[in-house]
């Protein structure tokens, strides 16, 4: 069961009577959809700011400049390892 199959069957299992059930669904959708998302920043921005080697020694070309200093645009979607845990943590 795919990860959007997961979270219809949880706001369907647990909605209301009638005129609310639709606008409960679809909250229940709508913050799942929500949570999942910052889960995946947070989990993303952990595992790049605490566990990954090139990242740690200020190596990561994705990160860093010439200088060591971590870039301004840099927003933890753009290096593989962390494009690989996005993906994952989406199925």
């Amino acid at each position: 069961m795919t990860r959007e199959e997961e979270i219809t069957f949880e706001a369907q299992k647990h909605g209301l009577n009638c005129m609310s059930r639709i606008n409960y669904q679809n909250g229940f959708i709508e913050g799942a959809k929500w949570a999942d998302k910052t889960m995946i920043e947070k989990a993303c921005k952990c595992y790049c700011d605490h566990f990954c080697g090139k990242s740690i020694c200020g190596m990561c070309f994705h990160k860093y400049d010439h200088e060591q200093q971590v870039k301004s645009t840099f927003n933890y979607t753009e290096c593989d390892d962390l494009q690989f845990i996005r993906k994952n943590l989406l199925e």
